[in-house]
């Protein structure tokens, strides 16, 4: 399987042994929670878009996005600017990354790296 689309379905958690599926290159979900896919899906290698991904308060799973080399898109919700410096480590091992829509939690605040354009 290459697509795992869940959107409009009543889905809400993603179980962590979607990592099994490694030809899996599209995840597609209303929203993805972070805590239920941090420890399976920096091993999902050949993904190439993430929808709707709902950060942790701790940031822990920005750490293993870096990990996926051929990832083109990803949206990120929840966002805290405090893991502005690991998300851009994990965006540098992206080469391929296209599209990055980021969400914060607090509306007002905004990351920008100056070095990062």
């Amino acid at each position: 399987m290459e697509t795992l689309d869940v959107r409009q379905t009543k889905v809400f958690q993603i179980p962590k042994e979607i990592s099994k599926l490694l030809k899996l290159r599209h995840l597609l979900a209303n929203e993805i929670s972070s805590i239920a896919v941090k420890d399976s899906i920096g091993g999902m290698t050949s993904l190439q878009k993430i929808s709707s991904l709902i950060m942790d308060d701790e940031g822990v799973v920005i750490r293993e996005l870096g990990k996926l080399k051929q990832l083109r898109s990803l949206s990120i919700t929840n966002f805290k600017g405090e893991h502005g410096n690991t998300l851009c480590s994990s965006i540098n091992e992206m080469q391929f990354l296209e599209k990055l829509p980021i969400d914060t939690i607090d509306n007002n605040e905004v990351y920008v790296d100056p070095g990062w354009t």
